[in-house]
């Protein structure tokens, strides 16, 4: 006999307008952040390792469009890769604290569960963003503007660990107990991998520092690129996201 599938439920109308709604706030957050503060640009190249990405030998294409510096010029693999190596993984989930504050008030309190628990849709759009809350340290960040960031660009770290940390309490908040204990389950790899990646992430936050030097001789500035390419590298691997 042949195997017959369940089509997935069709949406209802209440879930559809929160969706929609959820996805309009969410995008609008997400481009207010990035295209009206310069510092937040400046941040994203003073603190991730995002010129070294183009030396790496990965990829069919340049991390860059020529003749383009600016944040429209960068590629997508590049831009959500650099993000996770500071272990912020921000274009996963910037935008999505305005979002879930919106969808967790009172009046869609019965609407949002009903999504999570019989919505496949919705229920693996949580269970991504709880991926990537397991594997974000907000401290990580940190050390790179230690090493590398001044006060504003401090204050951009700080907005933005503020920001994840709504989306952890809402996450924890919106989504019923079983299911968090569920996906717990399948959380503990990432956590261990967390442990053992750090002290790559404070290599790299030096080595980053070091680079900046300009009496540096060529020897001394190669083989730190390499131990910066290859901090990138394991990091890569233990994250096991790039781009």
């Amino acid at each position: 006999m042949e195997a017959t599938l369940t089509p997935p439920p069709v949406p209802k109308k209440d879930w559809r307008n929160l969706i929609e709604k959820m996805s309009d706030i969410s995008k609008s957050s997400y481009r207010k952040n990035i295209n009206q503060s310069s510092d937040f640009i400046k941040y994203f190249k003073t603190v991730t390792p995002h010129v070294s990405l183009g030396k790496l030998s990965i990829g069919s294409r340049p991390s860059k469009r020529k003749n383009v510096d600016n944040i429209k010029g960068l590629r997508a693999i590049p831009w959500v890769f650099a993000w996770t190596q500071i272990r912020l993984m921000l274009p996963a989930w910037l935008g999505s604290a305005e979002a879930l504050r919106y969808s967790s008030i009172k009046k869609f309190e019965k609407t949002l569960i009903d999504m999570e628990k019989n919505w496949p849709f919705f229920n693996s759009i949580m269970d991504i963003l709880d991926m990537v809350i397991s594997k974000v340290d907000p401290d990580i960040s940190k050390i790179y503007e230690e090493y590398l960031a001044d006060k504003d660009l401090k204050r951009v770290g700080k907005k933005l660990r503020f920001q994840f940390e709504v989306i952890k309490k809402l996450n924890k908040k919106i989504t019923p107990k079983e299911i968090i204990k569920e996906r717990k389950k399948f959380r503990s790899g990432v956590i261990v991998r967390n442990i053992y990646t750090e002290v790559l992430n404070i290599i790299q936050a030096v080595v980053m520092n070091k680079i900046k030097n300009k009496k540096l001789n060529s020897d001394k500035k190669n083989d730190l690129n390499d131990a910066l390419l290859t901090s990138i590298a394991g990091i890569s691997a233990a994250m096991k996201n790039t781009g």
